[in-house]
């Protein structure tokens, strides 16, 4: 009768309003003293630990929340619950779920604390406390109660919620920030532990918030709100949250994790949507309590693992551990990426190439997050920038260190790093003005410290203002054979369409007339949007013509244009190239460059091709590199289905390929400089209808030129 006299002054205090509290805590304050004794001394009721035991302990019952009218607007009139319990003694973690069931989710609430139950729920080193917001109309069970309740979850295998009810607290708007910081409160009060997980679960929107309380009008926690509820919390309690976990979706963005590093020290959550099931709180549960020594950073790990092992065959799902305290230096080059990328769409003609790098991007929540990682690698494939690539590079290298357990379904190709950000390039479902909003740090976002401390927020305002969240028009298509000339700044990019109608090898030259330029040829590929081929010599050192060749696929192309010098006259063609015959028995001399080049000059992509017609006999192919080039062989037919190959074999070193021709038949042989600069030799030679001396001088003939071949490369490994 105490407990149920006890509870009911704590409902009453609070659910009365603001004028009328002052008078009723004289009434309170008489009503505690009158209790007190009996409490103390267990008369009458005996012994009870889950209530106050001395008057001492009264000031740590009740935290007034400070004068706001927004305290006046929460659904049902919020109510504290931070009942204290004395006797409770510190145990090694405290697991504690903020659950909202307060929407089309309340059956996959009560199934999870079933899950909870099944898993052992709370023992001698490990608390399981949950408090839990239900709604009408979702799911009838356990009495088709309503409001909230906090429970001590215990072990049970029924389908019934079976745990201890520790307080019904009625209705509560669980989209209040200050419904989650009394909870903490209440957690760190009555079950103090050495670690402290915090999962938040419910329905999640990211850069928006989570949990979404219907009742109280279906708002949500905002980011901020998240960080001052933890904040108020350990503020008021000398504890501290190692994790912050969300049962949520697409809660693992950058903007929550550098809005909790000085809240917590791990953030578990997912880019995409969760599953209606979420979590596998039994396996969770079970492993914490067999294991109560684990340490956060463990604990992290098994909750990503039990996730992909709950979900190998779900598409889109994904979930990752991050570490907080390596935000920071997220954060420093994701400001100079947002620094560069703006100063490009602003100076260097960014626009169109951007946009096709986000598209080509890892997206999340019907486009309006990104992953970092894969927009970076998105960037470098279309961008060659020195300062730029090297930023990137920097913030990948950044996040990798940060994510220390990702898991991803394999649907995701490997593109969801572990870390998102926001980056919309379409309107779709998102509110109006969202991306001034963002910058501005208003509605949604109020209050965030990323847009702040970082000129991402601009960024965004910045691609609003260009796109309008709407695709960029297309650059200028042009023809086959058709010159196309026009004069570029310093790392000013042009950029031009064309559209190949048939699958053939095709041959892109651009003659500059003054300065230093370069050129590429993109398109969509299975990693996204890239460049394909491209030449980037050093003019005029290493000649004034960029060239570059290779069999392309029947595909819409975009060729880039990119100012190396001050400024740079350039004019370009691209065509069919036809290609030239090799009868057997003669030796082709040519001369290119490579992918890599050599010291930073001779970087091209030159494929070089050559028809050979054979007869129905074996064939050895030949081919001498320089001894500063390191060329590679394939062997297709005339439908370009690979026949064969053989991989470089270093500076210098000789390649010989034989080939079982088993009938007559026409085949494409192309060379291609895997790195270095220089010549090669090719030749084919055939054996059928050779007499022993004939055949004694093809062997001799190989042999001199894997001899050449070695003592060249000899010389190379001596001078260097």
């Amino acid at each position: 009768m105490l407990k149920e006299l006890y509870e009911f002054w704590v409902k009453y205090f609070m659910s009365t309003n603001k004028s009328a509290l002052f008078k009723n805590l004289l009434l309170f304050s008489v009503m505690s003293i009158l209790l007190i004794p009996s409490i103390h001394t267990g008369k009458a009721h005996g012994t009870n630990s889950n209530i106050i035991s001395s008057a001492d302990e009264i000031e740590h019952i009740f935290y007034l929340p400070p004068q706001s009218s927004e305290d006046n607007l929460i659904a049902g009139e919020f109510q504290e619950f931070n009942t204290f319990l004395p006797s409770a003694t510190r145990k090694k973690w405290t697991i504690m779920t903020y659950m909202d069931g307060d929407n089309n989710l309340e059956e996959a609430a009560i199934d999870d604390i079933g899950e909870m139950e099944r898993g052992g729920g709370s023992v001698d080193d490990v608390n399981v406390i949950v408090l839990i917001d239900r709604i009408d109309g979702y799911d009838t069970s356990n009495g088709d109660w309503t409001g909230a309740k906090i429970y001590d979850i215990e072990t049970d295998t029924t389908n019934d919620i079976d745990s201890s009810q520790l307080v019904n607290m009625g209705e509560l708007a669980m989209d209040h920030p200050t419904t989650l910081q009394n909870f903490i409160e209440y957690c760190f009060a009555n079950f103090p532990a050495d670690y402290y997980c915090l999962n938040i679960w419910d329905h999640g929107a990211g850069v928006f918030g989570a949990c979404s309380d219907d009742t109280s009008g279906g708002g949500l926690l905002t980011i901020n709100e998240i960080q001052s509820a933890i904040i108020g919390a350990t503020t008021t309690y000398p504890e501290y949250i190692d994790i912050v976990s969300f049962d949520c979706c697409v809660m693992n963005v950058l903007e929550l994790a550098y809005e909790l590093r000085n809240s917590c020290d791990y953030l578990v959550a997912s880019e995409d949507n969760i599953p209606f099931d979420g979590y596998d709180y039994e396996t969770l549960i079970s492993d914490i309590t067999s294991n109560p020594d684990m340490i956060p950073e463990d604990f992290c790990e098994a909750i990503v693992d039990q996730y992909g092992g709950q979900y190998p065959t779900e598409e889109s799902t994904c979930l990752s551990a991050i570490n907080i305290s390596k935000i920071d230096q997220i954060m420093t080059h994701l400001d100079d990426l947002a620094t560069n990328l703006s100063y490009g769409l602003s100076n260097y003609n960014y626009k169109y190439l951007l946009y096709q790098a986000r598209s080509a991007s890892r997206a999340f929540s019907d486009g309006a997050f990104v992953d970092i990682v894969d927009l970076c690698e998105k960037i470098n494939n279309l961008f060659i920038n020195t300062k730029l690539n090297s930023v990137v590079t920097a913030l990948i290298d950044a996040v990798e260190d940060a994510v220390f357990s990702n898991w991803q379904h394999t649907s995701y190709l490997s593109t969801a790093h572990g870390l998102s950000i926001f980056y919309p390039i379409t309107d779709y479902q998102l509110p109006e003005n969202v991306m001034n909003n963002y910058a501005d740090r208003t509605a949604h976002f109020t209050g965030m410290d990323l847009q702040q401390d970082n000129q991402w927020g601009e960024f965004i305002r910045l691609c609003y203002n260009i796109y309008s969240l709407v695709a960029p028009e297309y650059p200028d298509f042009i023809s086959l054979e058709t010159q196309t000339q026009n004069t570029i700044t310093e790392n000013y990019i042009d950029t031009y369409l064309i559209s190949i109608q048939e699958e053939e090898v095709y041959e892109l030259s651009c003659i500059i007339e003054s300065g230093d330029a370069d050129i590429y040829l993109s398109t969509v590929t299975s990693s996204g949007y890239s460049i394909i081929i491209g030449s980037s010599l050093v003019n005029p050192d290493d000649g004034s013509i960029e060239l570059c060749r290779r069999f392309l696929p029947a595909a819409v192309y975009t060729i880039i244009v990119l100012g190396v010098g001050p400024s740079s006259q350039y004019s370009f063609d691209i065509s069919a190239y036809t290609i030239p015959a090799l009868d057997v028995k003669d030796q082709q001399n040519t001369t290119g460059g490579s992918v890599y080049g050599e010291d930073g000059h001779f970087i091209q992509d030159l494929h070089h091709y050559y028809t050979v017609d054979l007869k129905k006999d074996i064939y050895s192919i030949i081919l001498n590199n320089s001894a500063t080039t390191n060329y590679l062989i394939n062997i297709y037919s005339l439908d370009w289905e690979l026949l064969d190959s053989l991989s470089p074999a270093g500076y210098g070193n000789g390649l010989q390929l034989l080939f079982n021709s088993t009938e007559e038949m026409t085949i494409i042989i192309e060379v291609y400089a895997f790195e270095g600069a220089g010549s090669f030799e090719l030749v084919v030679l055939s054996s059928k209808g050779l007499g022993f001396s004939m055949v004694a001088v093809l062997l001799l003939s190989v042999t001199a030129i894997l001899t050449i071949s070695y003592i060249r490369s000899s010389k190379k490994q001596k001078r260097n």
